[in-house]
């Protein structure tokens, strides 16, 4: 006589269940969180001139050193102003001061600054700030320059 601990139906009933429960278990989620600020002195910038921004970033799960990608773009009306691509490594958090350097030709005007955020797997995070472009010094002076004519 043989001791038997489960039946057909209830393995294919067990079967069935893990096979669901595999399916339908939710993926163990991850929390980068990453923001972007620009101090108050650097909301308004001249053409050439360096913008200054905070970027912090939180990776709470984490548990080891981690090289992020790190991507920045200036948009002014969707049109690529100046670009920079950056490689940090990053544990559970970090907060770091960057910049970009506006180009000459820069308009005035309201632009956008993104950051990306990637490591080499699926996480990505975007986030934005926003900061004006104002007429430089050397604008200014050319202007005066023609209404004097």
């Amino acid at each position: 006589m043989t001791l038997q601990l489960c039946t057909p139906r209830i393995a294919k009933t067990a079967a069935t269940l893990l096979a669901a429960f595999a399916v339908c278990a939710p993926l163990p989620a991850t929390a980068l969180s990453v923001d972007i600020h620009i101090p108050e002195e650097y909301t308004d910038v001249a053409p050439g001139e360096r913008i200054y921004f905070e970027v912090e970033i939180t990776y709470p799960e984490n548990p080891v050193r981690q090289d992020l990608r790190l991507w920045y773009e200036i948009t002014r009306e969707d049109t690529v102003v100046a670009q920079a691509q950056f490689l940090k490594a990053v544990e559970t958090q970090a907060s770091f001061i960057d910049f970009i350097v506006l180009p000459e030709n820069a308009e005035p005007g309201l632009h956008i600054i993104t950051a990306r955020i990637r490591d080499y797997g699926q996480l990505e995070e975007e986030v934005f700030a926003s900061f004006h472009v104002v007429r430089g010094e050397a604008q200014t002076l050319r202007l005066y320059f023609l209404i004097l004519l």
